[in-house]
């Protein structure tokens, strides 16, 4: 989610106050307060909290359940509405949902309906501009095989323990996503964009594939000649959905490579990491792609420029790459490997495998800065000797 939501609940009913109370103990990204005594519904002179979701019961002691949501309404105009009971009782639903109640729990509550419900009100929230949507970050290799996938990877499932993360892989003709993550998707890109006319937030969620770590993942097309399928009106939309549902979106592109849905996904991020190395041939494609994605109207402040597989030593300096790339490397990766190829094989990304290596821990830095881009601004990934930032 791209904010945090806060629902207040306002049940009299222990046993429902449990459940509920324990289903959204599991749920990422909101905030929970407990109204007492009919609190929420004396309205905000009574309350400092102006939640985004309020969770009520059917007990009787404050007045009929429709008189309930209608005051709630009147006192919280924007505000989304769930009733919660042990009881289905077909004219008591009608009759809330009639008064202006978005969802009606009935014992047992399952877990996923109220995951699913609250997703969707946060989205509708996005759409209404009632809170800040999720960012999103590209990352784009300056030659094939230079890494932005593994990278990509290792740094959704290193911000989900912070936020919840969707990666989408672009590279539609050749993704590798899948293949370094051990999934099957039932679902794709290609086949969210046949559904392009319906497409909501709802939808697009029940297209993602889950991951252990809790990212979702958005596949590129299981066979590449669907990706002609995929228009750039399609890539807005998407990208635009994610970040209603998301806290962040990590955008794996393909490689040396600028078509019109690229441009859609630069257009949506925050910033475009194109991955180089430290070599001559991959600095110039770099430079060359650069040139290619500011043309294209992109601020040049978004675009940055990280170095993958960096070695102490290299026959080619930092400040000598910078002179080429002519602006200051933001992140350097460091060279592991053995780590990433044996994760790379294995399918499980290496901040997983080994999370204490020189490369899973650079990832976490990388994470924090991306985070708190005003923090250590000297740091770069890599320390040389006696500490100091390289």
């Amino acid at each position: 989610m791209g904010q945090k939501l806060t629902i207040a609940t306002e049940l009299t009913n222990k046993d429902l106050a449990t459940e509920v109370a324990a289903i959204l103990s599991k749920i990422d990204g909101i905030e929970t307060v407990d109204w007492k005594n009919g609190a929420g519904e004396k309205g905000v002179l009574t309350s400092k909290v102006h939640p985004h979701i309020i969770v009520l019961d059917d007990a009787s002691q404050y007045g009929s359940l429709e008189e309930r949501i209608y005051r709630l309404r009147e006192a919280y105009p924007s505000v989304t509405i769930f009733v919660a009971s042990q009881t289905q009782q077909p004219q008591q639903i009608v009759q809330a949902m009639k008064a202006g109640a978005a969802e009606f729990f009935v014992h047992p509550i399952k877990q996923k309906q109220v995951e699913k419900a609250i997703e969707d009100a946060h989205a509708q929230l996005a759409q209404d501009g009632q809170i800040g949507k999720g960012r999103a970050f590209s990352f784009v290799s300056a030659k094939g095989g230079g890494g932005a996938t593994v990278l990509a990877t290792n740094i959704a499932i290193a911000l989900k323990t912070k936020r919840s993360v969707a990666l989408c892989d672009m590279s539609c003709q050749s993704g590798d996503s899948t293949v370094l993550l051990d999934l099957e998707p039932r679902t794709d890109m290609a086949d969210v964009a046949s559904y392009f006319h319906r497409l909501d937030a709802a939808l697009l969620k029940d297209c993602m594939t889950h991951h252990g770590s809790g990212i979702e993942l958005l596949a590129a097309p299981n066979r590449p000649e669907r990706s002609e399928e995929i228009r750039p009106e399609h890539v807005a939309r998407i990208i635009e959905l994610l970040k209603e549902a998301y806290d962040l979106v990590l955008i794996d592109c393909a490689s040396m490579y600028v078509d019109e849905n690229e441009v859609e996904s630069y257009r949506a991020s925050e910033k475009i990491f194109i991955v180089t190395e430290l070599s001559l041939p991959s600095l110039r494609n770099a430079v060359r792609l650069k040139r290619l994605i500011t043309e294209l109207q992109i601020p040049e402040p978004r675009v940055e420029f990280v170095i993958n597989r960096y070695h102490k030593g290299s026959s080619l300096s930092i400040e000598s790459a910078e002179e080429t790339l002519k602006k200051k490397v933001f992140w350097l990766f460091p060279n592991d490997y053995v780590d990433v190829m044996h994760s790379i094989n294995r399918g499980t990304p290496v901040v997983q495998m080994h999370p204490h290596s020189q490369f899973s821990t650079n990832i976490t830095a990388f994470v924090e800065r991306l985070l708190d881009p005003t923090s250590s601004k000297d740091f770069r990934g890599i320390r040389g000797m006696f500490g100091k930032a390289v």
